[in-house]
C-alpha cells in the first residue's frame, strides 16, 4: 500500500475502460468481516480507498447490506445477458 499499488491498481483498471464511453475513475472498496484493525493497520487502507470505500460488516446481514451499498448505489454495473442459440 505505501508503495503506491492503490495508484497503479486505479490507473490499471481506467486503462480497461471503453474509451468511446466518457471517463468513470475507478473506484476500490476494502471491507473487513469480524474483525477490526489496529488504527496503524485501518490507516493505509483508508488513505488507499478513501474514508467513503473502507467498510466494516460485524456480521452477515452487515456484509450483504456493505455489498448491495457498494454495487447498487455505487456503481453502473454491467448485466450479462444470455446468447440465444441458434439452431
Amino acid at each position: 500500500l505505501n508503495a503506491g499499488a492503490c495508484k497503479a491498481i486505479r490507473e490499471r483498471l481506467d486503462t480497461l475502460q471503453d474509451k468511446s464511453q466518457p471517463l468513470r475513475p475507478a473506484q476500490i472498496h476494502f471491507v473487513t468481516f469480524g474483525y477490526d484493525l489496529s488504527p496503524e493497520q485501518e490507516k493505509p487502507w483508508r488513505d488507499c480507498v478513501g474514508t467513503g470505500n473502507y467498510h466494516s460488516a460485524k456480521d452477515k446481514k452487515q456484509l450483504l447490506d456493505i455489498f448491495k451499498q457498494i454495487v447498487d448505489l455505487r456503481e453502473d454495473v454491467g448485466h450479462v445477458v444470455p446468447s440465444k442459440k441458434i439452431f
